[in-house]
């Protein structure tokens, strides 16, 4: 009975950890794919080029985008010397105008393509994001041990009877 408490209580406490760590995993993950924290547009450029097609225009959006991941979130993509990545993109569109009503596309269309780019290199990551949840949960564990113990302490030192 005895020991199957302690297994139980040691089960318990590395089912924490790993729910700690999923959790750090999963924010680090977060923030890794947010723009400006995770990685940064150093500069895009986009040509669009309409042509007549029938009653409707094709429109090619050509563009190029380089994006910079931030060294903390991607280790190992800075390792590889992946560290700044450049794309080349090209979409293609059917409109009725010869006009585009899209008129933020070009600039979706840049953010999209640097998205691309950072969910292609963010596999890479995971395995360090999960390493950085383990210690969190670790510090975090011993941080509770640690304010456990001091209360602790403090109640021994005040055993003559007074109270705080």
């Amino acid at each position: 009975m005895r020991k199957q408490k302690k297994i139980m209580g040691i089960l318990r406490k590395a089912a924490r950890k790993l729910l700690i760590a999923s959790f750090a995993t999963f924010v680090l993950y977060m923030v890794a794919f947010s723009e400006g924290l995770g990685y940064k547009i150093l500069n895009s450029s986009i040509e669009r080029s309409t042509h007549p097609h029938g009653c409707c225009y094709e429109q090619f959006i050509t563009g190029h985008v380089k994006v910079a991941l931030n060294p903390i979130l991607f280790p190992i993509s800075h390792l590889c010397g992946s560290g700044v990545i450049s794309a080349d993109f090209l979409n293609y569109l059917i409109i009725h105008d010869r006009v585009s009503p899209y008129e933020a596309f070009v600039f979706v269309e840049a953010t999209e393509q640097a998205q691309v780019i950072v969910f292609n290199e963010l596999y890479k990551s995971i395995p360090v994001f999960f390493i950085m949840g383990l210690l969190v949960a670790y510090l975090t564990d011993k941080l509770i041990e640690r304010i456990a113990e001091t209360t602790k302490t403090s109640e021994i030192k005040l055993g003559d009877g007074w109270t705080r």
